[in-house]
């Protein structure tokens, strides 16, 4: 991943705004959210091999079911998470259930910020809301006791049919290790086009 911004001089010379930092900025949030969709479905060539990368999903989730894979666990209903707002529930609770114990401690929720308002919005049958939605703290913070991380690059449910992810569980620090390099260089090329400088 590489970018080749260039600024004007004049822009580097103002006083009142640091254009080289704020681009140094710019290019750093570019990159990690190009990481972000790496991590998660890259295949390794010229990118990180990501997490769902060569998993099975939707009916033939079996196919998964091998020591040294992640585990994919099928809904069983297309395009949700389950039939009623119980069978989510009781869905989700089979989710956590099937995670060994020496990963639970650590282990965490990941979805995306449209999946993560479906389950805000589940109600039993007396109306009231299975996750906590105190005003006072975000909505929907945990489920069953493990922590709900938004990651927007995750897949949304499938409105119809279709084979997705929209849920991550686990321990994710023993599940993916990202190796990364500390930092990124940046070189300046005020020659090439008199009056600005480029930046690689």
């Amino acid at each position: 991943v590489y970018a080749r911004p260039r600024i004007y001089q004049h822009m580097l010379e103002d006083a009142f705004f640091n254009s080289e930092s704020w681009l140094a900025s710019e290019v750093a949030r570019q990159f990690a959210e190009a990481e972000g969709v790496a991590f998660l479905s890259g295949n390794g060539t010229n990118k990180p091999v990501g997490i769902l990368n060569g998993l099975t999903l939707g009916s033939d989730a079996s196919a998964d079911d091998v020591n040294g894979t992640y585990e994919v666990i099928d809904s069983g209903v297309d395009g949700a998470l389950g039939a009623t707002d119980e069978a989510i529930i009781d869905f989700l609770r089979t989710v956590v259930l099937s995670c060994k114990t020496g990963y639970l401690p650590n282990a965490k929720f990941m979805m995306n910020r449209a999946t993560h308002n479906v389950l805000v919005g589940l109600k039993d049958g007396n109306g009231i809301p299975f996750i906590n939605r105190d005003i006072a703290d975000a909505a929907g913070e945990r489920l069953f006791g493990h922590q709900i991380v938004i990651n927007e690059d995750m897949d949304s449910i499938p409105t119809a049919t279709g084979s997705a992810a929209p849920i991550l569980f686990g321990d994710f620090r023993r599940a993916y290790q990202i190796i990364d390099r500390v930092g990124v260089s940046m070189l300046r090329d005020p020659y090439t086009n008199p009056g600005s400088v480029m930046f690689y």
